[in-house]
């Protein structure tokens, strides 16, 4: 049976700036990869940050070009088959949930859902200047919206990089960021008190 999508040597580099020069430097975020999809099949990518895990969603949804290799039966533009249940799936099942419920709510074709997951495989995705980053941190911290975040930079190391260089001091100066540690442990940045050891001795 032919396969629904297919790579075949899909290869992608982009030309980076090195950091603190002028100069640019080839970087390869997925090298000659073969990969056969068959109709209903549903993959999960899985590795470190880093890795090609959004490079190769992106090549997935028609986002980006490959640099080498081709892209086969590749149908963006039609409805995603029919899933299997849930309890077919031996991994992430929240997140099969999430893009199942996702497709079949809106209708997505390939291209859409690939399109609405391939920059942070479905969560929450800010693009513009440090300026408008900090401001979209800022509005969620200080209404309740969130108390933490996770950056996940496209590229790395340079994505989180450019976010400490350019984000981080905004944030410092808005009084939305610490300036230095509290302490020397995850408890004291907490402010938590270090419970007593069940092995200390105990005096009678």
């Amino acid at each position: 049976m032919s396969p629904h999508i297919a790579f075949r040597g899909v290869t992608k580099r982009f030309d980076v700036k090195v950091r603190g020069t002028r100069q640019h430097t080839e970087f390869t975020a997925a090298d000659s990869i073969d990969l056969d999809v068959q109709r209903g099949e549903f993959v999960v990518l899985v590795g470190p940050s880093g890795c090609g895990k959004s490079t190769l969603l992106d090549l997935l949804g028609g986002l980006t070009a490959p640099s080498d290799g081709e892209i086969l039966n590749h149908p963006l533009d039609e409805r995603l088959p029919e899933l299997p249940p849930v309890s077919r799936i031996n991994g992430a099942k929240s997140r099969f949930e999430l893009v199942r419920d996702l497709a079949e709510r809106e209708k997505l074709t390939l291209r859409q859902l690939l399109g609405r997951l391939g920059g942070g495989r479905g969560h929450q995705v800010v693009a513009g200047t440090p300026e408008q980053i900090a401001d979209h941190i800022e509005l969620w911290f200080t209404t309740g919206a969130a108390d933490g975040f996770n950056v996940m930079a496209p590229l790395l190391p340079s994505g989180l990089e450019d976010f400490v260089d350019h984000v981080v001091p905004l944030l410092r100066a808005r009084g939305l960021f610490r300036s230095e540690y509290t302490g020397r442990t995850l408890r004291s940045h907490y402010g938590l008190a270090r419970p007593v050891s069940r092995y200390s001795k105990v005096t009678v």
